[in-house]
């Protein structure tokens, strides 16, 4: 009997466990509920890196980084795809409820790992435009910290 009760228990154990895991898992993915709204209001706090950013955004290495970010964007079609997206929300005006991130399209054109290493590969460029224009603002607050980035944007 007192076997029976102790296997009862770990199958019941075993089984909130994998419950909760699961649960944990589909958690994570719901941190892509930043509006069209939200995030232009986010912008729009944002100070201007041309006209009053610190001294770093005047470097070339900052330039060359901001260049590729937008050389690469221009010709990535996830971002066709979001702007695909972007024009079908400006028609219906429902900035207030169209979720920016919608299928990932925003991540997979502003967050995928190869804008990620551009954006990483200048730390002005990452702490002063990307990590708090792009990814903040935008809801993908997981990549600007490590493991997905080596700078420290906590100034």
């Amino acid at each position: 009997m007192n076997k029976q009760l102790f296997i009862i228990t770990l199958v019941c154990l075993i089984g909130a466990g994998i419950f909760l895991i699961q649960k944990n898992k589909y958690n994570l993915h719901q941190d892509d509920s930043v509006t069209f709204r939200q995030y232009a209001d986010c912008r729009s706090k944002s100070t201007s890196i041309f006209a009053d950013g610190p001294a770093c955004t005047r470097d070339e290495s900052f330039k060359k980084a901001f260049d590729n970010y937008q050389i690469y964007n221009d010709n990535n079609t996830q971002c066709d795809i979001f702007q695909d997206y972007v024009n079908q929300v400006q028609e219906s005006k429902d900035y207030n409820n169209a979720l920016l991130n919608k299928n990932d399209l925003y991540e997979n054109c502003f967050a995928n790992e190869k804008i990620r290493a551009i954006a990483n590969s200048n730390e002005c460029f990452f702490k002063n435009y990307y990590a708090p224009r792009i990814l903040i603002c935008g809801g993908l607050d997981k990549y600007a910290y490590p493991p997905y980035t080596s700078f420290d944007i906590k100034q």
